[in-house]
């Protein structure tokens, strides 16, 4: 799906990670939902 370890998404889904944009679009790609941007 995108290509990346199971500890980084882990690390993501704890709060642990240091957010890497590249990531986070791969992210949001596969999951349809938007994850950067204002919350509100």
């Amino acid at each position: 799906m995108i290509n990346e370890k199971p500890q980084v998404i882990q690390e993501y889904e704890s709060g642990k990670a240091i957010p890497n944009q590249q990531i986070i679009s791969k992210l949001e790609r596969v999951l349809g939902v938007k994850l950067r941007g204002k919350k509100g």
